[in-house]
């Protein structure tokens, strides 16, 4: 079932959408055409345990606004994906996905918007 979602917790997801991390350090800005599409729960170890919902951007539809200097990288298991965290706050912020390298993925909540 496709899912379309224009609004979050009150918070309209705009079509050029800015968020940051939890300190405010790094901000990105996704391109959301169509709002939040492609949801899932990603299955591996980590975004089990956060227990998250994903929602996918294409690589040319994220862009780091600020602070990519503070971004850092962790990969496990066979380092396909590679996943982005703020090294202030610790905060999430997004990952090169393993099952399609040609989208990013993000937690929605995780982000301030």
């Amino acid at each position: 079932m496709s899912v379309n979602i224009k609004e979050v917790d009150g918070v309209k997801i705009q079509l050029k959408h800015r968020a940051s991390c939890h300190c405010g350090s790094v901000e990105i800005e996704l391109d959301l055409p169509e709002g939040l599409i492609d949801l899932r729960r990603c299955d591996c170890s980590m975004c089990r345990r956060r227990g998250a919902v994903d929602a996918s951007v294409s690589l040319n539809g994220i862009k780091i606004l600020k602070g990519e200097q503070h971004l850092k990288l962790y990969q496990f298991n066979k380092r396909t994906a590679i996943h982005y965290f703020c090294e202030k706050c610790g905060i999430y912020t997004h990952h090169k996905r393993r099952s399609n390298p040609r989208q990013f993925g993000s937690m929605w909540d995780a982000w301030r918007v």
